[in-house]
């Protein structure tokens, strides 16, 4: 007895249906705009953009501080980074 696929993914553990009926949307809607269409995990949703690591070495009491300024400011310390940056440029230019 020949199975369609909807039968074979319906058949499937519910992870696993969830990650193939995902690629399957993107696939309809990639070959519907004829536009290449990545497909959307929640680390995708959750990106920033940031792609570059940028690593320093700074003293365990600067580290401290910062990582307790970030804390009470929900802030995370890329958003620190970038804040402070934004701030000196801003004062540079007075």
């Amino acid at each position: 007895m020949a199975r369609n696929a909807s039968d074979v993914i319906a058949s499937l553990e519910p992870d696993r249906r969830r990650r193939i009926e995902g690629r399957a949307t993107a696939l309809i809607a990639e070959e519907m705009s004829h536009q290449p269409m990545r497909y959307v995990d929640g680390r995708t949703l959750r990106a920033t953009g940031r792609t570059v690591q940028f690593t320093t070495r700074i003293t365990s009491d600067l580290q401290a501080e910062i990582k307790l300024f970030a804390a009470q400011h929900g802030l995370q310390i890329n958003e620190l980074l970038e804040q402070a940056f934004a701030a000196l440029k801003r004062e540079v230019q007075k």
